[in-house]
């Protein structure tokens, strides 16, 4: 019996060390376990998924927010039923061509199951909350259009990369349109004004700030560039030929507000429910 006893104690202690305690929300308890199983079922699907640092913590968020979701949907009496479940794991078989093995494999992960399920929780939570009370009037449709019209999509701009004893010349350099920028800096013996066209998605935010409010064929201020200076100037910027309908520009507007107000809501319940970590 002593023997049955230490056993089951040193057993114990072996779990103990293998789940540790990372964060308690309310009452449930998300350990280093749940974290890397949730890591394995995702592996399922893609196998280049990483156990990096960030990506862990990551993970941890979602799990953490899984719990949110499953504690509101209890007061709220907002549940998914097994149908559902399994309805959607079909459609994500349809959509990316899953076998029938995969698909079983998939559907009955415990850890996905419980993602999915917490996400079709979410969406009901949303709608129940939120989809009657969001509303788009017309004149928020037609400033929507007038935005769409000038929205630029493509930049096609000159740079000009210096180093910074040549800052001087720079501040001379006159130029009105990109086709003479390239004659006065070669005059000023600056380098060639290198040529680009680019859509403005593919750039850093800030550059794509700059070259949205630069007009065209004006000069930019000397702007840094890690150990080198650069001047640029928007030679054109072609906008979108995009046609929206009204009913598709107002369905947008209607999912960016009630985008809004899920995050509004999701920092209202990571108050209400005590969320403790015990592990950073």
């Amino acid at each position: 019996m002593r023997y049955i006893f230490l056993t089951i104690l040193l057993l114990w202690t072996s779990l103990s060390l293998a789940a540790e305690v990372l964060v308690v929300v309310g009452e449930n308890a998300i350990t280093t376990v749940d974290v890397d199983q949730r890591i394995a079922a995702l592996k399922l699907a893609n196998p280049r998924i990483t156990e990096s640092n960030e990506h862990r913590t990551q993970i941890l968020h979602e799990l953490i927010n899984e719990e949110l979701f499953c504690n509101e949907s209890s007061r709220l009496k907002i549940f998914t039923s097994k149908e559902e479940l399994d309805g959607h794991f079909k459609n994500l078989q349809k959509r990316y061509n899953f076998s029938n093995e995969q698909t079983k494999v998939f559907s009955t992960n415990n850890s996905l199951r419980k993602q999915v399920e917490s996400q079709l929780v979410w969406n009901k939570l949303i709608e129940a909350v939120f989809a009657n009370k969001i509303k788009v009037s017309d004149a928020e449709v037609r400033d929507e259009q007038k935005i769409i019209i000038k929205e630029v999509k493509e930049v096609t701009f000159k740079q000009i990369i210096f180093a910074n004893n040549e800052v001087p010349k720079a501040k001379n350099l006159m130029a009105n349109n990109c086709d003479q920028l390239d004659v006065e800096a070669q005059k000023l013996g600056l380098e060639k004004p290198i040529k680009n066209t680019l859509l403005l998605s593919d750039l850093n935010f800030e550059l794509q700030s700059l070259l949205k409010s630069l007009p065209v064929n004006k000069l930019s201020e000397i702007l840094n560039f890690q150990d080198e200076k650069q001047l640029i100037m928007v030679c054109s910027k072609k906008s979108t030929n995009i046609k929206r309908s009204r009913q598709t520009i107002s369905q947008e507007l209607s999912n960016r507000k009630i985008n809004s107000e899920a995050q509004k809501y999701l920092g209202e319940l990571r108050k209400r429910v005590c969320i403790e970590y015990v592990k950073p």
